[in-house]
């Protein structure tokens, strides 16, 4: 797997540096980062994602093709989308809430 063999050379790269040993909570972020990076990248349309079809399009429509450019829009941006209300906020906050994600500020 591709995230495997990333987090064992960003192990050889702290051995190498001569650090013994590497903190649970270091390896985490590191992982969560390197998710988030991924995630960032996909598509919404993609098929293993619950979200509305109709929404998807919606969405596309003004510019907001991947979870990335999600992540990049604020609550008054969607809601500046019409017609886009709040149960269709509360679908993209449940949504982005399983990836440990939000909107932006």
């Amino acid at each position: 797997m591709k995230n495997e063999s990333e987090i064992l050379r960003k192990l050889s790269e702290l051995q190498e540096r001569g650090e013994e040993t590497i903190s649970i909570s270091e390896l985490m972020d590191f992982i969560h980062n390197r998710n988030e990076e991924l995630l960032y990248g996909i598509e919404l349309s993609n098929e293993r994602f619950s979200l509305n079809p109709q929404l998807v399009t919606l969405l596309n429509d003004h510019g907001i093709n991947t979870v990335g450019d999600l992540c990049r829009k604020s609550i008054k941006d969607l809601l500046d989308i019409k017609p886009f209300g709040k149960r269709r906020c509360y679908q993209i906050y449940d949504f982005l809430r399983q990836f440990n994600l939000k909107l932006a500020s």
